[in-house]
This record gives C-alpha cells, structure tokens and sequence, in this order.
C-alpha cells in the first residue's frame, strides 16, 4: 500500500502536486471543524439539562406546587426571558385532567409582576378555597403563550386534629384546669400555618419589631404599663380577632400544657414544630415559627415563640418556647414579634 501511493505520487506533474497538497490540506480542515462542532454540540446538549439550565426552554413553562395546605397552596411558573411585552399571566387550574377540559373548565388566577431576585423570571400564584383532599391540574400562562406541561397537586385531607376546616376549632386536651386550646394561630388557616406576629400587647402586624416601633415605647422613661394580665382586654389580640371568648393563655395554661400532655417534635406536611397530645389522646400542633425581630424572622423551622397574657414587668412578658430537644416558660422582649396559639377557659 505504502508503494502504491508512492508510485501514484511521483507520477504527478508540478501542477498536479499542488493540488493534491491543497486537497490534502483542505480535507483535513474539514475534518478538524467536523471535530469541532461536534464537541459543540455535545456541549450544548449537556447544558440543556434542566437541572443545569439557567431559565426554561420553552416561552412558558409550569412550575412546582409549594406550601400545601387543606385549602390553599402556592404555584409557581417560568417565562423564558426572550418573551417580552406580557401583558398578564398566571396559572389555570382546576380538576379536569384532560388539557382540552381543563381549558375550558379552569379557574384563571392572574398576577401582575414577577417574583424579586429570580433570574429566569419566576411568578408564584397563592390559591385560596381549595377543598381538602382534591387532586388539582393545572397549567401557567403568559399573554397568549400557554405551557406545554399540565401538573397536578393534592391537598391534603382534614387530619386528626381538626374535624373539618371551619377553623378555629376548640381542642379539648383533657388538661386539670378545664382549658381548651385553639387548632391554630391567630391569622392562620390551618394547624400547620404560622399565623402572623405580635409585639406584646399590640394588634396589629408590621414590617420592623424592634423598642423604638413597640407602641408603648417611650424614648425617655419606661414603656406604658398595660397591666400584668391582659387576658380579654382591650390589648389581648386573640380576642381583637377572633371574638370575646377567645383570649391569650396565661403563663399557668402555658405550663399546664407543656406538664400536662406529652409531646415530640415532628414534622406535618413539611412544616416542623410539636404535637402536643392530652391524656384522652386528642392532639393540638405548634409550629415552630420562630421570632421576629426588627426587619428579620429568626429560627423559623427551629424553635416555636408563643406569648402569654402575663408579663414580668413593662419591659419583657411571659410565655413559651420549644426546638427539637426541649420546651420551657421563659420572658421575651416586648418589643419582639411571636404568634399566638389562643384558649378558652371555663
């Protein structure tokens, strides 16, 4: 072989030999950017793993379904950052699994902006009147774009605790004192939702907790003495919102319940905190919410803040903590924020 091209080169005239050698030279670029774009491509097929990637493929693509709850849950979904000029967007939904049923039959829920930091623009739709244990199709939207994946949800179904979800409702724990404490936080829709935070004696939530937002903070002198139980009073929050046989726990129905059932930390539905279970074996749960403290929320999904009605003095008030491990009555600053997990006394 090796004679063969030998016997074929020498055969070529001057002319001929150019050309072969450009031929040659031509073939062997050809081969090198063959070469080429094929480490290309294989490069890009590996970045579009969607794992990888950085926003969607597709101009519209539907998202997770987070925070699910008996009636409400949160949907995400994607618009690739080449669609401009929305004009609105969201997520259809509803219990059509079939696309062409769903389309007619869904519910549009619409936004206006998408969700801030997110760098392949993010939107998040919140649900609300859902029904407990129902199977949800839905699909995002943006303008006249729809997604090409149609996704399911289920909320989940009344538990234990509650009979139905026409909460509050009143558990009775079995405790001595005859005291029956709420399934949920004030500004909650479920045992499992956190509610909203209060500073001490306020009704009203807001954006920083801290003693120069406290309401009855006083720059020179001591904060207004609201009284050391504000149990049914004009300050009581439990009983601003959820009428006058609601009020805050004092510091004794604190102590009672961590004495007086057993309890472990566990987590429901994704969201951790402790299940408080009274001797006839009915349960309340807490979550552990954390605290808020100026601007920030601290050991949320670590440790549980609850107030009392009692307070130590004008300046800290009583009430109950709890993480993984252990559960205590302690004081709290009155400036800070914590939820409240209402009773009814006898």
């Amino acid at each position: 072989m090796e004679n063969f091209f030998k016997i074929k080169y020498y055969k070529l005239n001057k002319y001929d030999k150019s050309t072969f050698f450009m031929t040659m030279l031509f073939a062997v670029m050809v081969i090198a950017f063959v070469a080429c774009e094929k480490d290309d491509t294989d490069n890009t097929e590996k970045n579009a793993n969607p794992s990888e990637a950085v926003g969607p493929i597709d101009d519209v693509v539907t998202g997770e379904a987070v925070n699910l709850f008996y009636t409400s849950a949160t949907l995400y979904g994607y618009v690739n950052n080449n669609l401009q000029n929305i004009t609105s967007m969201g997520i259809v939904y509803g219990t059509d699994s079939e696309g062409s049923k769903l389309v007619r039959t869904g519910t549009k829920a619409t936004v206006s902006s998408f969700d801030p930091g997110t760098n392949n623009r993010r939107f998040s739709v919140q649900l609300t009147d859902l029904k407990p244990n129902t199977t949800y199709y839905y699909y995002a939207f943006a303008g006249i774009k729809t997604a090409n994946n149609i996704l399911s949800f289920t909320t989940p179904g009344e538990s234990e605790i509650c009979p139905d979800s026409q909460h509050p409702h009143l558990i009775d724990l079995d405790l001595p004192s005859g005291t029956k404490w709420a399934c949920c936080n004030v500004g909650a829709l479920s045992s499992e939702q956190y509610g909203d935070y209060y500073a001490w004696g306020e009704k009203y939530t807001k954006k920083v907790y801290d003693p120069h937002t406290y309401q009855y903070w006083h720059e020179y002198g001591p904060p207004t003495d609201i009284g050391s139980d504000i149990a049914g009073t004009q300050y009581d929050v439990a009983t601003e919102e959820w009428g006058k046989t609601w009020c805050l726990p004092t510091s004794e129905q604190c102590k009672e319940l961590i004495n007086e059932t057993t309890s472990k930390w566990t987590s429901r539905y994704g969201v951790n905190g402790r299940i408080f279970t009274g001797k006839n074996g009915n349960v309340i749960f807490l979550p552990a919410t954390g605290q808020r403290i100026q601007d920030g929320v601290f050991d949320v999904e670590t440790y549980g803040y609850y107030w009392s009605s009692t307070n130590k003095n004008s300046v800290n008030a009583n009430g109950f903590y709890f993480n993984n491990s252990s559960m205590t009555c302690t004081e709290f600053g009155c400036c800070f924020g914590c939820t409240v997990r209402p009773v009814q006394s006898k």
